[in-house]
């Protein structure tokens, strides 16, 4: 075997890691600032925090809501219309054994309600319920075995149910599934040795299952109930 030539391949994929990761830093970077810039004063601001558990699924655990751990996070959503709305949110977990690993994540989605959600021209029941669903891109960080943290980009997406309560008020429970872009999260890489490898195809994923409640903030006349 030529050594010198494996530490060459994967120098070069490791650069290639680096700087796919970069690229997705800096378009999540993009997408907030954006999304914060260009709010209207027609637009619902909401901020709230949220609860909740968490579980890994990987090579180390196959099994949905396994071994799971607590969760908590902040969130700021601005809703463009009774249907559409950009998330901002970070979020802090742990996850239970095998692992017992802490981790972090930030990232932007966009959602979509089923139903004219605050519309006060819509159907009563409409105004004040709807299922979504979301999906975006951010940035995770997680402690390894030498409890240094390492980062990955992760693709969230997932479906949830919310509730328009009083007058400025929305409660709600959001599950989503995470997909890494590493195969390292659960220290177990590559485990079959494939030579031939992608960042996207690999078993590490972490899920969050989350209660929230949150407080509009903008005008209210048009997206909240009166």
């Amino acid at each position: 075997m030529d050594f010198g030539q494996r530490d060459k391949r994967i120098k070069a994929e490791g650069g290639e890691r680096r700087n796919r990761h970069s690229a997705a830093i800096v378009l999540l970077m993009l997408l907030t600032i954006g999304s914060v810039w260009s709010v209207r004063a027609q637009a619902l601001w909401e901020i709230g925090g949220k609860a909740g558990e968490s579980f890994y699924l990987g090579d180390r655990n196959r099994t949905l809501f396994n071994d799971i751990g607590p969760g908590i996070g902040g969130y700021f959503r601005c809703n463009w219309n009774p249907h559409w709305a950009t998330k901002v949110q970070v979020d802090i977990a742990r996850i239970g054994s095998p692992l017992k690993k802490n981790y972090a994540n930030a990232d932007v989605q966009m959602e979509f309600n089923f139903f004219e959600y605050g519309e006060m021209n819509s159907l009563i029941w409409s105004r004040y319920f709807t299922p979504y669903i979301c999906g975006g891109i951010g940035l995770g960080a997680y402690n390894n075995d030498r409890k240094s943290l390492r980062y990955t980009v992760a693709f969230p997406f997932g479906a949830g149910i919310k509730c328009k309560i009083f007058r400025r008020y929305n409660i709600g429970v959001e599950w989503t599934m995470h997909k890494l872009c590493t195969d390292k999260f659960d220290l177990v890489d590559n485990p079959y040795r494939f030579e031939k490898r992608s960042s996207l195809i690999n078993n590490d994923w972490y899920s969050m299952c989350m209660l929230f409640i949150g407080i509009d903030l903008g005008d209210r006349n048009r997206f909240c109930k009166n």
